[in-house]
């Protein structure tokens, strides 16, 4: 299942960024994820292994992380406990100084069967959390 979300920030481009991909605060910031362990970082690429707990269940995945600095992030998943498939991109752009714009694409398929209208909303109201405590950090 594929979504897309484009959200503003009212931030420089630097400090956006620096945020997002600063994955090891993930867990202060938004309830669901438990843990995320850097396993290997080299440069501008990132083996991390996420810990989140959705609806009383605790999985792991296991991403593959590019970071292009101040224009995207993208990932592939590498391995886990529930996706089938995990790939994505946050994608920045800077409408002026103190503004970025941010949009988010990813691509999931679960190895579990979840009816398609009940996925959507999930990752939907999951999207909009995440960029929500985002948000927080980086005002």
């Amino acid at each position: 299942m594929k979504i897309s979300e484009r959200y503003i920030f009212n931030a420089p481009i630097q400090k956006v960024f620096d945020v997002i991909s600063s994955f090891e605060i993930y867990p202060k910031l938004i309830s669901e994820v438990k843990e995320v362990r850097i396993e290997k970082r080299e440069g501008n690429k990132i083996v991390a292994t996420f810990t989140v707990k959705i609806l009383y269940t605790e999985f792991r995945y296991r991403l593959a992380l590019h970071l292009k600095r101040y224009t995207s992030i993208s990932w592939k998943l590498l391995g886990g406990d529930i996706f089938k498939k995990n790939s994505g991109t946050w994608t920045f752009k800077e409408i002026s100084p103190e503004k970025t714009e941010v949009s988010y694409e990813t691509d999931i398929e679960l190895a579990v069967p979840i009816p398609p209208q009940i996925l959507k909303s999930l990752l939907h109201r999951l999207t909009k959390k995440t960029i929500h405590a985002l948000e927080k950090r980086i005002s």
